[in-house]
């Protein structure tokens, strides 16, 4: 595995050459251009998408200066029921698989989410199956919105030879595990995961499990380092979900953490470690979203925590059973 970082971090940095540096100061060993919607486009990376050679000679540029590429983000909602907020998204989406192609690396993303109806005007995210309308809404999602849009978005990817890590988020109408095994089953194989927890440990959840359940579908491609921490006291009484700001952590049930500051090695050991178990050797890239820590002060006590546990050498042969 190698370690790496999800470069929205540095996008305050106005220099790409600038940004990469600092990473390779820190150690790290790959990092996951933004170059999207939500993550924004610090780098202007979108201009030179339908231009090979340019991101060829900067892909060669990049590890000459001693890291790889590993990954796009490219997070939008190309589903958005405002016209020009889906076109815009699907437009960057189109060259976010270029640029992923040209740096032989896969699309991190959101699903997106549609409306709840063909003259809907905001997206709609729905949560339980009563009033029954819902359940009609969330089929006419799928129907409609869905999966005709990612089948065709994984013909493409698949005839750029990119696949596409869906970051399972809130607000996304993939949000679950059992959502990217959905989509995957009904759009095509070049669909699967951008793992990240942290979505998913304040559900209660059990890491190991998902891990598991993801890596038996062959579909974990992407791994997000993030962390969380529960506000207990907030949990207790009302569950873990809210609109809370995230500048207002004392009333959020949740926050994200930095690693080692939300969980240390007794979690992410188990995590590294059956990451490998599924088969899973590409970049652990770690997002920093802890609001109350510097972005690379956040990435050093990161990087400390897992630089320790993180396999990096082949597995060593057995000697105290014959290998089937």
């Amino acid at each position: 595995m190698k370690l790496g970082v999800m470069g929205a971090v540095f996008g305050g940095i106005p220099n790409i050459d600038d940004a990469v540096r600092t990473a390779v100061d820190l150690g790290l060993e790959a990092i996951e251009l933004p170059a999207g919607y939500y993550p924004g486009d610090p780098w202007k990376l979108l201009d030179i998408a339908d231009s090979p050679g340019k991101i060829k000679e900067l892909r060669t540029h990049i590890e000459s200066l001693g890291i790889v590429v590993m990954g796009i983000a490219g997070h939008g909602n190309p589903l958005d029921p405002d016209r020009e907020i889906r076109g815009t998204c699907r437009e960057m989406h189109r060259k976010q698989v270029l640029l992923a192609e040209g740096f032989g690396t896969r699309l991190v993303t959101f699903s997106g989410l549609p409306g709840g109806s063909p003259t809907a005007t905001e997206p709609n995210w729905i949560l339980a199956p009563w009033p029954d309308k819902m359940r009609e809404m969330l089929k006419w999602q799928w129907d409609v919105e869905v999966a005709p849009y990612w089948q065709e978005q994984n013909e493409f990817a698949a005839a750029h030879n990119v696949v596409i890590g869906f970051e399972a988020h809130p607000n996304n109408v993939v949000y679950r595990p059992r959502d990217i095994v959905r989509i995957r089953e009904l759009c095509g194989k070049q669909l699967g995961a951008n793992l990240d927890l942290s979505h998913f440990g304040w559900l209660h959840t059990d890491p190991l499990a998902i891990i598991r359940y993801l890596g038996r579908e062959r579909c974990i491609f992407h791994f997000h380092a993030k962390d969380w921490i529960e506000n207990s006291d907030v949990m207790r009484i009302n569950g873990p979900m809210g609109a809370e700001s995230f500048d207002d952590e004392l009333n959020r049930p949740w926050s994200f953490a930095n690693i080692g500051l939300g969980h240390g090695a007794d979690f992410w050991g188990p995590v590294l470690r059956t990451l490998r178990q599924v088969g899973y050797d590409g970049v652990v890239s770690i997002e920093h979203e802890d609001a109350k820590l510097d972005g690379v002060e956040g990435l050093k006590k990161a990087i400390a925590t897992l630089r320790p546990l993180l396999p990096v050498e082949p597995a060593g042969t057995p000697h105290w059973f014959k290998q089937e």
